[in-house]
């Protein structure tokens, strides 16, 4: 699975929170990717609540690893919805919060797949995360005896590149006011509802100061706050509202509680204004002194794939406990010069260097592919060229460049054995398993010379 393509496309799928119709169909794209990959894909959905898409290869519900992600966005323009890549970096709704992460989940449960771990293996993706999570708590709630000896979420908000060691508890309230409806003339028979909110609002701004990029930023930021999402009330111009209600986000901190903050909140009310707490949830508080809590630079476009193997390399130690510490702290060195191999690679450098390859054919398959692996980087040869480089290395008279041709298709490590950089004698871009797209394409990406090459129309001559 390509991690960068997936999360492309479940950017494309405008999930805005109570979009139904296209969450079901982002999880239709899920469930088609994992057509005949033998992975359990199960849609959990209750009338009123919000669907919740799980992904496992065990009929189990004691998981050695369950990963925990949304797909639902906050609203945005339809251009947001189409994502691009510039300077190295992603675009698009959703990107970060966090469909990236929801790919790196599913190319996780693939490699657990395809490579059939011995492990209990499990990835639950709501779609209502924006507005609550009542869609992962009804799904909990219909699986009671669930659990997991690992959770990983990686729910951002900020920067992917830092690591989060505290989180505030997010605690919706919703404040209504009731009043007397009157004419704008006579205001004096009414009781606005309008003027009791605000002056509920102006007491709770007594407590949980403004705060706005405009203004000196106060020394400590870890407080509670607050920001009033919405406001409402009022029909036309000249009656007096008898209706009005605001949604309040407040943000604790650890040491804060939900029950000073209804302390708070009974005290700032006014007659015919009530508040009800909408959700809440629990303030998160690591060890800062842990050395776990490390991150490094990684090139932004590479991002994905680095989460990707972080995660692969995490499922690979759960399963060979007592594999060497290196298991632990990195990759296997082979796979770690792999990883920096195409690192570099698909940045549009070459590689100084090979990793170590392990291949195994006929004498004259691996006589071909040795050759193939003296093409330096961004250049062609051909195969016609090829066998006679062979013919003179094997010391024979003559050799069939056809037969150079099915020893180049049986390949079996791309781009590292660079067989994308051979071409027919008059220049036809052909004979390549990947396509003829994806060879252009990498030729491109090496800046090799492309005068006199070309994608042939049919045939695949040499």
């Amino acid at each position: 699975m390509d991690v960068i393509r997936t999360a492309q496309d479940l950017i494309r799928f405008r999930t805005e929170t109570g979009n139904l119709e296209e969450i079901r169909k982002c999880f239709a794209y899920i469930a088609d990717l994992f057509d005949s990959s033998g992975a359990l894909v199960r849609i959990f959905e209750k009338p009123g609540i919000a669907p919740v898409l799980f992904l496992s290869n065990s009929e189990a519900e004691d998981f050695d690893v369950l990963i925990l992600g949304h797909l639902d966005v906050v609203p945005a323009e339809d251009k947001m919805f189409e994502p691009y890549i510039k300077d190295g970096k992603m675009f698009g709704r959703g990107t970060l919060d966090m469909k990236s992460f929801a790919a790196v989940a599913l190319s996780s449960m693939f490699h657990v797949l395809q490579n059939n771990l011995k492990l209990k293996f499990g990835v639950i993706l709501s779609s209502d995360e924006e507005k609550g999570s009542k869609g992962t708590e009804a799904f909990m709630e219909a699986h009671p005896d669930m659990k997991a000896k690992i959770v990983l979420d990686n729910d951002v908000g900020g920067d992917i590149l830092k690591i989060v060691s505290k989180c505030k508890n997010p605690v919706f309230v919703k404040i209504e006011s009731v009043g007397k409806e009157a004419h704008g003339s006579t205001p004096w028979e009414g009781i606005d509802a309008n003027e009791n909110l605000l002056t509920v609002l102006n007491n709770i701004r007594k407590i949980y100061p403004y705060f706005s990029k405009n203004e000196p930023m106060p020394e400590n930021t870890w407080i509670d706050t607050v920001h009033i999402a919405k406001i409402c009330g009022g029909q036309v111009s000249n009656v007096i509202s008898n209706y009005a209600e605001a949604l309040l986000d407040f943000r604790l901190i650890e040491t804060s509680s939900v029950d000073n903050l209804k302390k708070n909140l009974d005290n700032c009310m006014v007659t015919g204004v009530t508040y009800k707490i909408a959700s809440s949830s629990v303030p998160v508080v690591m060890d800062e002194n842990n050395q776990g809590l490390q991150w490094s630079h990684i090139e932004p476009l590479c991002i994905l794939r680095a989460l990707a193997r972080q995660l692969w390399m995490l499922l690979l130690a759960l399963v060979w406990p007592q594999a060497p510490r290196w298991v632990y702290i990195g990759v296997p060195p082979v796979l770690a010069a792999a990883g920096r191999w195409l690192d570099l690679y698909f940045a549009g450098r070459r590689p100084h260097f090979t990793p170590p390859l392990h291949l195994t054919g006929t004498e004259f398959r691996m006589a071909v592919w040795s050759l193939l692996q003296e093409i330096p980087y961004g250049e062609t040869t051909t195969y016609g060229e090829l066998a006679r480089q062979l013919a003179q290395r094997l010391e024979v008279p003559h050799m069939s460049a056809q037969a150079v041709g099915g020893a180049v298709g049986h390949n079996p490590i791309s781009l590292m054995i660079p067989c994308h950089r051979v071409v027919g004698t008059n220049g036809s871009l052909t004979g390549y398993g990947g396509g003829i797209q994806r060879k252009k394409a990498l030729l491109e990406l090496e800046c090799a010379d492309m005068r006199g090459l070309f994608v042939p129309k049919k045939g695949t001559a040499l």
